[in-house]
Formats: structure tokens, sequence, C-alpha cells
């Protein structure tokens, strides 16, 4: 739990009446959090991650699965929308007048208390990660001495191994054998690699005594050094070949995101809605994101053996790839150029390329064709072969059937598209409800009186995933608020399907860069 200090002269025994449940990247949670700091209102926090009993016990007690949610004097008072309108109208500041009861009703107040209880009795875990953290550092400073004396500006930051033993036996006074394991420990830390491609047999050399004897001309690189892909189609992370076995799938996913996650908590403008991409690509976690990212080269895709988790894994990645892919290329500009972008972006993974489009079309859609294909721009998408040809074993990836939900959850860095959202195979059901319901509770506008529905472009390019229009409707009257849900349902009990009429929005592609 975290609280925002009392403004100056407050009593400092006086609790605050307002809590927020947020989660970490949350653009809305940023907003809220600013606007109450703004008014100079005190308040409570309780950051979420994926905690599904909690995620879930308040979906209970409060009907939404969407964060923030906004707790005055024990009441739900909504989200960011809500609490903006509140504070402008007034409302908030008459609620607090006088207010008694505590920010949370009592049984949320209890839970929470109970996971806080649980993050106390992980701090041993913490601990020791933070121990290894300062291993790392320390080798990171040794990298940096290295660079200074081997890795010339002015060459391809190339050294042999032979210049780096004998560079480390006069560093530290040893034999070569220590120096060797010096250099041994560099590379399984991943800071130092052989300058070669990965997958290739030199990629996969350790560092040895014999190594030294029979290839001393051996060229090596510090990975910081490698040099970043210059087009489209190079994978983000095959900078450097990643030395050793893989961690599970879904740990590395989960390593990248939670490093992700804290950027865009870092970076993300104060109204919550941009992203400060130059600055997120100048922060120190960046680079260590950036070296992570290698070890998907060698995962096991064949341990995402249920379809949770494969979805979890490849939605996660998706979001990853195209930050990733943000910061290093920038946004592409023009229809065409950004056709090209989506088909070019990648990364490797388990020893096979996949593009931003292989995973939302071949993997997430269950292997159907762009609706940007060829075919599928031309009017005849019946007659567009799926993403992965036959013979391809990425197909066997294929989630199918495939939920019409990961639209709202697959962000692709322009205004229009929904919140980056972070998902795990115990809480994929919960998140994604979460994810269409504030999507359509922010992009969907019904005119009763004109018996029409205001769409995102979404709903038309992907058309054939929501299924004919009376289950579109039936699918939007599910996930709207109560107040639109229920406009929706009166107009098709008075009126019927066929009479509602449907429009769509042009799509906002400008970047959620922030200037």
């Amino acid at each position: 739990m975290e609280g925002a200090a009392a403004p100056a002269g407050a009593p400092a025994a006086e609790p605050a009446r307002v809590a927020l449940i947020t989660k970490p990247g949350c653009p809305h949670c940023k907003r809220s959090k600013a606007a109450l700091q703004e008014a100079g209102l005190p308040f409570e926090q309780y950051e979420l991650s994926d905690q599904l009993e909690v995620l879930a016990a308040i979906k209970a007690a409060t009907g939404q699965a969407t964060v923030p949610q906004v707790f005055v004097a024990g009441r739900l008072l909504g989200g960011a929308t809500e609490l903006e309108a509140a504070l402008v109208d007034g409302s908030l500041r008459q609620q607090l007048a006088g207010a008694s009861a505590a920010a949370l009703p009592a049984e949320l107040q209890e839970l929470l208390q109970r996971k806080a209880a649980g993050q106390g009795e992980a701090a041993g875990v913490k601990a020791a990660a933070g121990e290894e953290g300062s291993k790392h550092a320390v080798l990171e400073q040794l990298v940096a001495e290295l660079r200074g004396a081997l890795a010339a500006p002015s060459s391809d930051r190339t050294f042999t191994l032979q210049a780096a033993v004998q560079w480390l036996q006069q560093r530290q006074a040893c034999t070569q054998d220590a120096a060797v394991a010096a250099l041994a420990e560099l590379q399984a830390a991943q800071l130092v690699a052989v300058a070669a491609p990965a997958g290739s047999r030199d990629a996969e050399l350790p560092l040895s005594q014999q190594l030294v004897q029979q290839r001393p001309r051996l060229l090596l690189r510090l990975v910081d050094d490698a040099p970043p892909p210059r087009r489209w189609r190079e994978p983000l992370n095959g900078r450097f070949p990643w030395f050793g076995p893989a961690r599970p799938a879904e740990q590395v996913a989960e390593s990248l995101r939670q490093s992700l996650l804290r950027l865009y908590d870092r970076h993300l403008a104060a109204d919550g809605r941009r992203v400060r991409y130059a600055a997120l690509q100048a922060d120190p976690e960046w680079r260590r994101f950036v070296a992570a990212a290698a070890e998907l080269q060698k995962v096991d895709l064949a341990g995402l053996s249920s379809r949770e988790q494969r979805m979890a894994f490849f939605i996660n990645i998706y979001n990853v790839l195209v930050v990733h892919a943000l910061v290093v290329f920038g946004a592409a500009n023009g229809t065409l150029s950004r056709l090209r972008w989506f088909d070019s972006i990648s990364y490797l993974i388990g020893g096979q390329r996949f593009s931003s489009n292989d995973i939302e079309h071949g993997v997430l859609r269950g292997n159907k064709p762009s609706p940007a294909s060829l075919f599928s721009l031309l009017g005849k998408p019946q007659w567009a072969g799926p993403t992965f040809k036959a013979g391809d074993p990425r197909a066997a990836l294929a989630v199918s059937p495939p939920d019409p939900r990961i639209h709202f959850a697959l962000n692709c860095g322009a205004a229009s598209c929904p919140a980056i959202r972070v998902f795990t195979p115990a809480s994929l059901e919960l998140g994604l409800e979460a994810a269409a319901e504030a999507f359509c509770a922010g992009e969907v506008r019904v005119d009763a009186a004109g018996c029409q529905i205001d769409l995102s472009m979404i709903f038309k390019w992907y058309g054939g995933d929501f299924g004919p229009k009376q289950q579109l409707l039936q699918f939007l009257a599910t996930h709207l608020p109560a107040g639109p849900a229920g406009e929706l349902r009166g107009m098709l009990a008075a009126q019927g399907a066929d009479a509602v009429k449907l429009t769509y929005r042009p799509y906002n592609w400008s970047t959620n860069a922030a200037a």
C-alpha cells in the first residue's frame, strides 16, 4: 500500500478518506493520481499486479474488473473519468466534508491488508534478488573498465579473446586460469558474447582455457556494444547470441513485462495517455531490458502446452515487441509504411522469427489472414491464405478457436489502441474481460434516439472475429457499462438487430509518444 502525503497543515493522524486501487503501468491510474495530487487531496493507493484472488474479490464486491477503482469514505466512486468529473463539479469535496468512514469497505480493506502481509513474507526473496543485483553491478563495473581498455569507439568494438584474458590478468594481478574464469563469468551473466550471429556454432562456444589455446584470435564483444538493428526486418532481440539455456518461456515473458511496466510507470506522461519514449530509452533499465529480451531466442515454446499459457505469453510478448520497436525505430508514417512495419518488426523466439503480424494473426487469431492482406483489402478475405503456410512449425501454436477479446489486449502504440495490460495464464479470463469492458466503455457510443452505435474501427477490421451483427451486438451489451448496455438492449428489444445502424470512427494512428 502506498499513500500520498497529506497537505501542509493537515493533522498528522487524520486518515485519508480516498483510496485508489491501481495496477503498474496503467495510464488511467496515472491520471487519477495526478488529479488527486493537483487537488491537494490525500489518498491511499493499493497497487495490484496479478493476484487472482484479490482481483476476483474486487470484481465480486464492486462489479468492476477495471482499474483504477476510486473509493471515497467506503463507497465506490468509479474510475478516472468519474473522479475527474467529481473534482470539477465539487461533489468529491462535498462527500469528504465531515466523512468519518474509512476509505475502503471493511471487506476490501481486510483483503488488501492480507495481500500486504503476503508481500512482507516475500521480503526474503527480494533481499536475495538484491544481493544478486549487487553482484551483477560489480560485474558491470568490470565491463565498463574493459570497454575503456579494449573496445575502441572507432572500431566495431570487438576485441580478441587473448587480449581480454591478458587485460584481466594485468587488471586483477591473477593467473591466466583466474582471468579466463572471470571472463567466463561475464559470459554467463550475458555481459560478454562471442561476436557471432545468434544460432551459429561460434555463438555457443564457452569461454575456457582450451578455447584460449585453440582460438586466441576469436572475436568477442560487450553485449551493450552489439550493433542495434538498422532495418525493420532485423530481429530486435538478435543483437547478440544468448549464451546457455533459457528459463521457461513464461518466466522470461514475466521478467520482460515487469521490466517494461516499471519503465512505463516512470515514463508515462502526467495525463496517463502518452509515453516519453526518449526518456524511456535513456533509462538504465532500458539497456537491461534490451539485453534480457535476447533470452527469448532459446525459450522452449513446447512448454506452453495450454491455451491459456500460449495466449498470455504471446499477448505479453506482442506488447513488449511493439514498445521495443517504437523506441528503436519510431512509428511508421503512412498506410503502406505502417503495413510493412507491423509485418517486419520481430523477435527471435525459440529459434524462430516471429513478426508482430505472426503473433497477432498466426498465433492469437488462430492462423487467420491479416485484414490488411491483399485479398482482404480487395473484399475477398476467403481467398487469402493463412498466416502460417503448410509445413510451418509455428502453425502448431495457433490458438483455436480465437478469442475476440484479444483485440482489446494488444497495443499497437497508436493513440487509438487499447492501453497496455499484462496477462498470466491464471488471470487471463479476468484480464481479457477487464480489457474488453474498459475498451467498450471508452470507445463505444450508443445513440438510443438515433438507433445507432458508433464504434472503433477495430470492430470493422476484425468483424469476422466478433461474428454476425446480432452476435456483435450481444457482445457489446455484455461488456458496456450498465447505462449504455441498457439502452442497447432496449433498442434490440424494440426494433431488432437489423434496425441498429453501425458507424465507425476513423482510427487515430498518431503515435502515443509524448513530446
